[in-house]
């Protein structure tokens, strides 16, 4: 009997996912009506079923992992359906000896195939940094895609999620090279259903079939933002030091959904102009060795390249646009802080009655509000912005 085909997305982030994630999700019964099983609905339950596992083979002995790994291949050979999909882009740069382990256990029931998404680099450089910078990175924008250039080990994360060869050389462990497929995004302004059409291609569904979100996933920030953020990261110090547990949660909450992705973005990030040569080169090497693999490519390989004439910038940063995008964030931030302080503040107290012949208390005036202190320490923080971007 033929194994059935299970179909294992792993990325790589910043090339769609999110949003073809959320298609999945919202489209499950249609998809399941074609066949198609989408078994683990949302991201948590990936990273419990299909990740944790994998990390906790480098714990101890490693027996709860492969304990996790047996009920993992349980569940999906339990589970209805013609064609199986499991997605999740954090499996991309997982390193060799995991990988190795979970293909080799999922491919005794079934016929794996790797699903690779991926864009050129002159959008996931600038695409990375931006995360990064979300989750408390401190090096500038040109230094990171210098030091990305020179393989240095502070952003040797970024090559083990986004160098394509080496995360199909370990994707492919055990498994004929045809199956594993590297899908090139196109542009989603010139192709907005690209991505869609190219994936349902491959796992064998009715493209129509998805409920396609048109809105933005993801907040995308502009550069004197991020660079905001950036000076932010380095002004904490030791502060809030655990990302996952401390940073992401303040940060995330308050300063970028709370308050920068109110504002207009600005410039947008593009590749440095002057790191546009390399990337190419780098880029044709990658699709190079791709293809001398063996490997499948669908869509238009040329999308694996930066395109002529392709979003450039400068990066020199506006210390004045830096200030204005921080007292704006800071206002935000206090109105939003006030706001969270209202409800207790403002409820409404039960009139007691006076006692007979007793004096009634004049009122007593409110405390002053916190705008004339939030307008003090905006300027402040405008003057220390302004400070540290001339020296």
């Amino acid at each position: 009997m033929t194994p059935r085909p299970l179909f294992l997305h792993i990325g790589t982030r910043k090339s769609g996912t999110t949003s073809l994630q959320g298609a999945l999700k919202t489209s499950r019964p249609a998809l399941l009506a074609e066949g198609v099983n989408h078994p683990f609905n949302s991201r948590p339950q990936h990273m419990k079923k299909v990740l944790a596992p994998m990390l906790a083979l480098g714990v101890g002995d490693g027996e709860e992992g492969r304990q996790g790994i047996r009920e993992l291949v349980r569940t999906l050979r339990d589970a209805p359906g013609d064609r199986l999909l499991l997605t999740l882009e954090d499996l991309a740069e997982m390193p060799e000896e995991p990988v190795a382990h979970l293909l080799a256990a999922l491919s005794e029931d079934f016929e794996v195939h790797v699903v690779i998404t991926a864009r050129d680099w002159s959008k996931q450089i600038p695409s990375e940094w931006q995360q990064l910078v979300k989750s408390r990175l401190t090096l500038p924008y040109g230094d990171f895609a210098t030091a990305v250039r020179e393989e240095r080990p502070e952003v040797a994360l970024f090559r083990q999620r986004q160098h394509l060869p080496g995360i199909a050389r370990r994707w492919s462990q055990g498994l004929p090279p045809e199956h594993v497929h590297v899908i090139a995004v196109p542009s989603p302004k010139r192709e907005p259903m690209g991505l869609y059409e190219l994936f349902a291609g491959l796992v064998g569904y009715d493209p129509a079939a998805l409920e396609v979100s048109r809105g933005s996933w993801n907040t995308s920030l502009g550069y004197e933002q991020a660079e905001m953020l950036r000076q932010v990261n380095v002004a904490l110090g030791d502060r809030l030091s655990d990302v996952r547990g401390e940073y992401r949660p303040v940060v995330r909450r308050l300063l970028i959904n709370g308050a920068l992705r109110k504002q207009e973005p600005g410039r947008s990030l593009g590749l440095p102009a002057g790191d546009v040569a390399w990337v190419t080169e780098e880029s044709q090497r990658m699709l190079d060795e791709l293809r001398a693999a063996g490997h499948e490519i669908l869509g238009d390989p040329q999308d694996l390249l930066p395109a002529e004439g392709g979003r450039t910038m400068d990066l020199e940063v506006d210390p004045d646009e830096v200030a204005r995008v921080a007292v704006q964030a800071l206002a935000d931030v206090v109105v939003r802080s006030s706001r969270a302080d209202e409800p207790a503040a403002q409820k409404p107290q039960p009139k007691a009655r006076p006692r007979s012949g007793a004096k009634t208390a004049a009122p007593r005036p409110a405390p002053a509000g916190p705008a004339r202190r939030a307008v003090r320490r905006a300027r402040r923080l405008a003057g220390r912005v302004k400070r540290r971007l001339a020296r």
